[in-house]
């Protein structure tokens, strides 16, 4: 019915599903974690020390304080998104593509506008999926974000389900929709900025003449460079963004409304903090630059020779 080549796409997206993305959520867990404490540390309680300036030193507090298994703590709300997410992104990029609500544009001769179209579809398909799978990003957060009393075992929350009952219990449904428009944005402008960067600086790389392996060994070289500043620079403009997402979502289910908008919490951050505030827990992205940049490397097998031919190869 599908044929070999269906049915060894259908495997590889099960695989990726059931396998690969719960590794990787379960493997970045701790660095989430930490990440999600230094980012929100002036609104949370009981932590050992009030301003951290050290990732180091909050991941010795933390697991001294709860043991190493906390790190983990959060984990099952990415667990459960992996699935519908999936389904999700599957259902709605379908949706869009037989509404023909994007622009359709040829790859080889209109590539910039067959990249920005792919750039649009993919914000757009993020962005509505969002919209159903956000409150299992902001449960995360509070549960990664909620720290024991010193010398008890008492949180505020104990799971999933009692979190989304006391946070919609305290603020409606649209509770746990908090910072969800800011989440979206920075969504869309890193997928802008990612392939942006990627498509604009393709141009000024060396050359490719005929079947010259050294000059192609070159080009690929300095085409991993550019996705890797392409991935470093999203990410630098975008954090900042993530920082103010995660304040707002830290204020549901709260007795009092600390920040009235994205700007008021950006601005509040950068005036009784400074700007290195935004920027707290950046290095764990460190590794997410690396990993994006050399999957876009990767997945960019659009090759200037073989684009002649119109064949798709690996490079």
């Amino acid at each position: 019915m599908f044929g070999m080549d269906g049915l060894a796409e259908i495997f590889d997206s099960l695989l990726t599903i059931f396998l690969f993305k719960p590794l990787a959520c379960f493997s970045t867990a701790p660095a989430y974690r930490i990440q999600s404490i230094l980012q929100t540390q002036t609104l949370i309680p009981n932590l050992p020390t009030p301003n951290y300036k050290s990732a180091f030193r909050c991941l010795y507090d933390i697991v001294k304080q709860e043991g190493v298994e906390s790190l983990w703590k959060g984990t099952s709300a990415s667990l459960w998104k992996i699935l519908p997410e999936a389904y999700l992104t599957w259902f709605f990029r379908t949706g869009y593509e037989d509404a023909e609500l994007f622009p359709s544009f040829n790859q080889y001769t209109d590539y910039k506008k067959f990249c920005a179209e792919n750039i649009a579809m993919g914000g757009a398909v993020g962005a509505t999926t969002q919209l159903f799978l956000y409150p299992l990003d902001l449960i995360r957060l509070r549960l990664a974000t909620d720290v024991v009393k010193s010398g008890t075992d008492i949180r505020r929350f104990l799971g999933i389900k009692n979190c989304f009952d006391k946070l919609t219990n305290k603020d409606g449904i649209w509770g746990v929709y908090e910072g969800c428009s800011v989440s979206i944005f920075a969504n869309v402008l890193y997928r802008g900025l990612f392939f942006g960067i990627y498509d604009s600086g393709k141009p000024f790389l060396p050359k490719i003449e005929g079947y010259d392996w050294k000059n192609r060994e070159e080009y690929n070289k300095k085409r991993l460079w550019l996705a890797m500043a392409s991935s470093l620079v999203a990410h630098f403009v975008v954090y900042p963004i993530d920082t103010i997402r995660k304040r707002m979502a830290m204020q549901t289910g709260g007795d009092k409304v600390i920040y009235q908008s994205a700007f008021d919490c950006a601005r509040k951050c950068i005036k009784t903090e400074g700007l290195r505030s935004l920027y707290r827990g950046s290095m764990f992205k460190l590794g997410n630059c690396a990993f994006g940049g050399w999957f876009l490397y990767v997945m960019d097998y659009r090759n200037p020779i073989d684009a002649l031919e119109k064949k798709f190869v690996w490079l």
